[in-house]
């Protein structure tokens, strides 16, 4: 196992991410980095370091905290360290690396149906976007997931 130090990489976009700016990303990552707010940067890059200090890989932290007792094939959760959102609520579904033969490697390619029903189950929500980072803005490699924004705000037009 191979302990890297990780750096969280900081965005030059100083508003948060609303819903019309998110909805193009839909199976589509973005190429940018997103922003984060400055305490989560902080909370973010110091779990890292304790990690690091504990000589513990982050993939081997997320697996056994989320799959080591149980056969599931996903995980659905709120995101620790979200990208700043208004309107949002950022979640990720992690993917059970023991079941990465049955999902495709680019999960932007995952069948529509079966996110729609992980989401479905937690939420009852229509309105949703996801997509897997391109790999210059993963911070976590090995333990395969996709970032959820649920829109929380119903935008009326009188």
């Amino acid at each position: 196992m191979k302990v890297f130090k990780m750096i969280i990489k900081y965005s030059n976009q100083t508003t948060p991410i609303t819903w019309d700016q998110i909805i193009k990303y839909h199976k589509n990552p973005p190429t940018i980095t997103l922003p984060r707010q400055h305490h989560v940067i902080k909370a973010y890059q110091n779990h890292i370091d304790e990690l690091d200090k504990d000589k513990i890989d982050i993939n081997d932290s997320i697996y056994k905290q989320l799959f080591s007792k149980n056969n599931k094939k996903y995980c659905m959760q709120l995101n620790k360290y979200p990208y700043w959102c208004s309107g949002l609520i950022h979640y990720v579904i992690w993917f059970n690396p023991n079941y990465n033969n049955l999902i495709p490697q680019d999960l932007n390619k995952i069948d529509p149906e079966y996110v729609d029903k992980i989401i479905k189950t937690k939420f009852n929500y229509n309105d949703y976007v996801y997509y897997e980072n391109v790999a210059s803005n993963k911070s976590i490699l090995g333990v395969k997931h996709l970032h959820v924004y649920i829109k929380t705000i119903v935008e009326t037009h009188v």
